[in-house]
């Protein structure tokens, strides 16, 4: 029989229900609360390329003067935005009115999305509206946003760190004492059930480091003190983290060695000066890669001819 089917079993003898949220949440007071650390590691993973944006300034070459303006001033200010955007949803409908160069991110409840033939047809319903949609090479491939592609390693991310953070929180370290063997002694030394129960009363209430308990605790009798980390038997966790953090990082096309997590598990990222300076030239290249299919192809789809420049990037004559 399955847990579920257990704990369900043991609801309905007590007349009550309980629901999958229930469950999925975790049963008793056991378990945590589930947390959103796969969530925080995607985006964490995607800024490290888009974070870059800050660092491009677009030139005009030719093409409508006020139109080039308006299409800066959305870069300068969403820019990563929309990067970050097109990774989660893949795509993002970008508008502005007739006869105006003001471009704005056109919200969810303004517009109607549809498919025809694998591709995506977005309709809003203001029709005093130009509309652009900016679409990522995942979509226009799978018909799915990097983020859903990636959804069974962030599901399996989740489970390994929620599950440690229940280990961690939950289980800690328990501390095993027995009497020490009397020197000479023939027989061992056993507590009786009443020492053994006034020994655990006494060192479970009163020591400690709260306000009204004691600091320094005097024991009757000599102990052996042994002391197990519960949470230590998840030692494995660091590789599962691992695992699927590489493979995000291979999706959204960031250099492993410039996570902090991978980097803290081992990597010689920040010992070798080499390798950082390598996957930074990657992370830059890579960055030009989807910037000049999302905002340069965008420049060029509103008739415009720019170009840009990338302050402190990375040359590849640094690694001589």
């Amino acid at each position: 029989m399955k847990i579920t089917d257990y704990i369900r079993n043991a609801f309905r003898r007590q007349n009550r229900t309980i629901t999958n949220q229930m469950l999925v949440q975790g049963f008793g007071d056991f378990y945590c609360t589930r947390e959103p650390f796969a969530d925080l590691i995607f985006y964490n993973i995607c800024d490290l390329l888009t974070d870059i944006c800050s660092a491009v300034t677009f030139t005009r070459k030719s093409g409508d003067m006020l139109l080039f303006a308006g299409f800066k001033t959305f870069f300068d200010k969403w820019g990563k935005f929309v990067l970050n955007q097109l990774f989660k949803e893949g795509f993002v409908p970008i508008a502005k009115r007739k006869q105006d160069t003001r471009f704005f991110i056109l919200p969810r409840d303004a517009y109607n999305v549809n498919s025809k033939d694998g591709r995506l047809i977005v309709e809003p319903y203001d029709k005093d509206l130009d509309l652009y949609v900016m679409t990522s090479q995942t979509m226009m491939l799978e018909g799915k946003s990097d983020k859903d592609m990636l959804r069974p390693f962030l599901r399996y991310l989740d489970n390994v760190l929620n599950g440690s953070n229940t280990i961690s929180e939950r289980l800690g370290a328990a501390v095993i004492m027995s009497p020490q063997q009397a020197s000479g002694s023939p027989m061992p030394t056993i507590l009786t059930q009443k020492e053994k129960e006034n020994l655990e009363k006494e060192i479970g209430d009163k020591y400690g480091y709260l306000r009204n308990q004691r600091s320094v605790m005097i024991l009757p009798n000599a102990m052996n003190v042994q002391t197990i980390n519960l949470a230590g038997l998840d030692n494995k966790m660091l590789e599962r983290v691992k695992t699927a953090i590489l493979a995000i990082c291979d999706r959204v096309k960031v250099p492993a060695n410039q996570v902090g997590i991978i980097d803290a598990q081992g990597s010689k990222a920040f010992a070798n000066g080499s390798e950082l300076r390598e996957g930074d030239i990657i992370k830059y290249r890579n960055f030009r890669r989807l910037l000049n299919f999302t905002f340069y192809q965008m420049a060029e789809d509103l008739g415009l001819q720019v170009d840009y420049i990338i302050e402190n990037e990375p040359k590849q004559d640094t690694l001589l």
